[in-house]
């Protein structure tokens, strides 16, 4: 459901271009889906999303996400004035499982950002499924000790988890893709703890990049009004 939007001229409109199957369950809460048969590591809420386009305009909307840590899978859904939309990424799969043929001006039509805004909600609450490597030697990032963990490397992109050394949680996630030298880096924010998943969650999220020759572009911010588990 649309808040609010702030038009600028020049907006970008990007059209959704990815297919794929649902594999979920509805609800009847309007276009709500979850993820089906997640194991352990659940999480999904209800949250404000605001992108940010590079020419100042802003676009706000109500989402509803899910995630599962044991399968490293997120789902989105939403409803725009266009028609209803579902996005779901399984792994490094990124498709649209409702609302193909919806045209909207929103920006989550990235595999890339979605891969990093799951990892950041999901390392972010220690809920990363599958063999977690070693931590490396700490490093000093804008004035804050980290320990970086390696998460994935698959077709030319790397991801790493940084832990505060000072807080001992994960609050910046990081892709690098090498194919065109771009950086997409998630910061998590205003941890709370959620008592039936016992665990610490960050409510905020921040999605940025960096392109190769380009300042950093601030891309979305999610602020999430209630989470649960899934």
């Amino acid at each position: 459901m649309i808040l609010n939007r702030v038009f600028a001229a020049g907006f970008v409109c990007l059209a959704l271009m990815f297919g794929g199957c649902f594999n979920g369950n509805e609800s009847n809460d309007g276009t709500w889906q979850t993820i089906g048969g997640c194991n352990s590591g659940g999480i999904k809420g209800k949250c404000v999303v605001t992108y940010f386009d590079a020419d100042g305009s802003v676009y706000l909307t109500e989402q509803q996400h899910s995630f599962c840590g044991s399968s490293s899978e997120m789902m989105i859904s939403c409803g725009e004035p266009e028609g209803d939309i579902v996005w779901k990424l399984a792994g490094t799969n990124f498709s649209t499982i409702a609302g193909a043929d919806v045209k909207t001006e929103k920006t989550l039509c990235d595999k890339r950002i979605a891969r990093v805004l799951m990892l950041g909600m999901l390392a972010g609450s220690d809920m990363l499924g599958g063999e977690v490597a070693e931590a490396a030697d700490a490093v000093k990032i804008a004035g804050v000790w980290y320990e970086p963990t390696a998460v994935a490397s698959y077709d030319g992109v790397q991801e790493t988890a940084y832990r505060n050394v000072s807080t001992k949680r994960i609050d910046m996630v990081e892709l690098v893709d090498e194919s065109d030298q771009s950086r997409y880096t998630t910061y998590c924010y205003n941890y709370k703890f959620l008592k039936d998943i016992n665990k610490t969650t960050p409510t905020k999220l921040e999605v940025s990049v960096k392109n190769r020759g380009q300042k950093r572009q601030r891309l979305l911010q999610v602020e999430y009004s209630k989470l649960s588990a899934l």
